[in-house]
Order: structure tokens, then C-alpha cells, then sequence
């Protein structure tokens, strides 16, 4: 695996990580209800980055195809999260906005 790639796994898992902190931490913090989007995208982005990096590592020709998806919904995530003032779910957007350049610039230059 080249470097490229390899960055990209590695994103994916940091990602994927921090989504489950965030789902844990909204869960946690009051008012509920308007976090159901946060915490539903943010599911969805672990979800699909594990699946990338899962392709990463096995050098599949899905990569292409898959990084752009991944990328995007790396992004709907990261502008659910910024929507909400609270910390972990501004680090989750950061996280998210670097993954997502990761995926795409492994897939364009695939």
C-alpha cells in the first residue's frame, strides 16, 4: 500500500473513531431530539469508513467508486455537526472535512 493510501485508511479509522465518541457524547448531552440528524450521520460516516478502509487495505477496485461516497458523506456529517455549538461535535467536523480530502484525493488519484 503506498502512502496515499495508507493515509486514507488511517483517516478512516480516526474517523470512524470519533464518530463513536460523538454518537456517546450527544447522546449524553441534554436536549436530544435535535441531535437525531448529528447522531444518525454520524453512524453512517463510521459505517462507510470502516467499509473504506476495509477496501484501502485490500486494494479492491472499489476504492475509486466508494472514496467518492465516503468523501461525501464524510462531508453531510461534518456540516450536521457544525450546526451544534458543542465540542465534540466540532472536532467531529474537522475530523470529517480531513477524511473526506483524504478519500477523494485517494480516489482521484486512483
Amino acid at each position: 500500500m503506498n502512502a496515499e493510501a495508507q493515509a486514507c485508511a488511517d483517516a478512516c479509522v480516526v474517523c470512524a473513531d470519533e464518530c463513536a465518541q460523538c454518537v456517546t457524547a450527544s447522546r449524553l448531552d441534554e436536549g436530544g431530539e435535535y441531535l437525531e440528524r448529528c447522531i444518525e450521520l454520524s453512524r453512517e460516516c463510521a459505517d462507510s469508513c470502516l467499509l473504506m478502509q476495509e477496501l484501502v487495505e485490500r486494494e479492491s477496485a472499489q476504492v475509486v467508486g466508494f472514496g467518492r461516497f465516503c468523501a461525501s458523506i464524510c462531508r453531510l456529517c461534518a456540516a450536521e455537526c457544525r450546526r451544534h455549538d458543542l465540542a465534540h461535535c466540532q472536532r467531529l467536523a474537522q475530523v470529517c472535512e480531513d477524511c473526506a480530502q483524504q478519500c477523494q484525493g485517494l480516489a482521484l488519484a486512483a
